[in-house]
């Protein structure tokens, strides 16, 4: 395996390329630093699978504990 990964124990399943990483990010917009950390570490990111990952979050983008919420439509 190259580069970071992520194993996931909650979500048993099919997610899009890049979910994983996505959930860490979008938990982090109140730690700049930790985003910025997290942005560089999964290129996936910033990728069209990335983008789709980001977007397929609305439970995450709408969630009071980021403290962000995100509209993607």
């Amino acid at each position: 395996m190259d580069g970071p990964a992520l194993l996931d124990l909650e979500g048993h399943g099919i997610a899009p390329v890049g979910y994983d990483a996505a959930t860490l990010y979008l938990y982090a917009p109140l730690a700049p630093r930790t985003a910025a950390h997290i942005w560089r570490a999964f290129p996936v990111l910033d990728t069209p699978d990335g983008d789709t990952a980001l977007r397929g979050s609305p439970r995450i983008c709408s969630s009071p504990e980021t403290g962000v919420t995100i509209r993607t439509s």
